[in-house]
């Protein structure tokens, strides 16, 4: 591949995929500048290995790979950082939905990872169970099983939050 198509190609990759990644990592997250953060380090790494993404069968899929791998290392970082830090001293850095909007990123970010990863790609991606099986090495059951577990346990937790009249989401 020439360098302008090289170029090219990951400039139209780009285009149609960061705010998609932005969107995800925030789901994934909960937090506004740490998902553009994780979208950027995503979309670097993306241009770094682009001869063998733009190769690979699904480009979209491999960045969203990474996407995943980068947000679980900074919370099993953060998690770490946290443990060895007097609780006292920790003020949240999580930015505020406007009040006007469901914070429904604020309860997908507290469901399991695997639940929270099959919940995103199936309901916001677009992706089938049998292409969520195959993007992450699970079974077409397993992820009909976390699409089921994360549904029910969203309801339930929207459905305390406007009984307990919090702002934004009633």
């Amino acid at each position: 591949m020439t360098g302008q198509n090289h170029e090219e190609g990951f400039r139209r990759f780009f285009e149609a995929n960061c705010e998609q990644l932005v969107g995800l990592a925030y789901l994934w997250c909960g937090d506004r500048q740490e998902a553009r953060d994780l979208a950027q380090e995503t979309l670097i790494r993306t241009w770094q290995r682009w001869g063998e993404v733009s190769a690979h069968p699904n480009p979209e899929a491999w960045a969203r790979r990474v996407l995943y791998n980068l947000s679980t290392d900074r919370w099993r970082r953060r998690k770490i950082e946290l443990s060895h830090v007097d609780r006292t001293q920790v003020t949240s850095t999580r930015t505020l939905p406007e009040d006007s909007e469901i914070d429904v990123a604020r309860f997908v970010a507290k469901l399991p990872a695997n639940l929270r990863r099959a919940l995103v790609l199936h309901d916001v991606v677009g992706l089938s169970v049998e292409e969520i099986a195959r993007e992450i090495g699970a079974r077409e059951g397993t992820v009909r099983s976390w699409l089921s577990r994360s549904r029910k346990t969203l309801r339930r937790q929207l459905e305390e939050g406007q009984e307990m009249g919090v702002p934004g989401d009633g």
